[in-house]
């Protein structure tokens, strides 16, 4: 069998490679705020958004078992977080779009991530 032939493999494989994007986002983000470019930034927190958006609507439903509820304590602080930074950059407060960002959103992206990358190594691996 083709490894791209079980479509939820592919997936998995493909949500593990965004994920990794996400993260070197996320730096990049961190670089650019130290930087003062507040409106990079946000061009760059968006593509973030919406990344985390895409993985949550196509690998979530996948990656459902009974332990939900861990998944769904991971998610929410994540969305929390984003609606948080969000609000930070419409007031375009450069000192506190770096605070969200580094006490809250990452925080809570690496958790949700973790989790996430602990249910899909199984699909991955095999």
């Amino acid at each position: 069998m083709d490894w791209f032939e079980d479509p939820q493999r592919e997936v998995c494989y493909r949500t593990m490679e965004l994920l990794a994007t996400v993260d070197e986002a996320l730096g990049h983000m961190e670089q650019q705020l130290a930087e003062l470019r507040l409106e990079e930034s946000m061009i760059l927190f968006q593509d973030v958004a919406t990344a985390i958006g895409s993985i949550i609507a196509s690998a979530l439903p996948l990656l459902k078992q009974e332990e939900d509820d861990l998944l769904l304590q991971t998610l929410s602080p994540l969305r929390e977080s984003i609606s948080c930074l969000v609000d930070c950059y419409e007031q375009e407060d450069l000192q506190a779009v770096q605070t969200v960002l580094a006490s809250r959103l990452l925080p809570a992206y690496r958790g949700w991530r973790d989790e996430v990358e602990r249910r899909l190594r199984p699909f991955v691996l095999t």
